[in-house]
């Protein structure tokens, strides 16, 4: 239900799926494509507010992270990069009520990001 909500309620642009929402495998985040870190960073900082659960995807590409930066000798990814400043995910567990994804859409029409 959450994941058909998001496919008929968010710009095309923003979701990266070109399949209809019955088509769709169980995920347990939906991504968002954004395309702007400024509004990223907004989004993440008024949905952490409002306790409404978008999260930032990745929270840099591979080579980025810590643990692992000493396995690339250095080498650079900017399109990953890029993807994770520019990714979010929305929530679509059971627990998601319709005033959940109500405040959730509101957040992303306020950004102008929804449509």
């Amino acid at each position: 239900e959450n994941i058909r909500f998001w496919c008929q309620n968010l710009s095309s642009n923003l979701i990266q799926y070109t399949a209809t929402y019955q088509q769709l495998p169980d995920v347990i985040r939906f991504p968002l494509h954004i395309g702007n870190n400024s509004k990223v960073n907004l989004i993440i900082e008024q949905s952490n507010q409002k306790g409404l659960g978008i999260a930032r995807t990745y929270p840099d590409a591979i080579n980025g992270v810590v643990d692992l930066i000493d396995q690339f000798s250095g080498q650079k990814y900017p399109s990953a990069q890029k993807a994770a400043r520019e990714l979010v995910t929305l929530p679509v567990h059971g627990l998601l009520s319709s005033r959940d994804r109500e405040q959730i859409f509101s957040l992303l029409q306020d950004t102008g990001i929804s449509s």
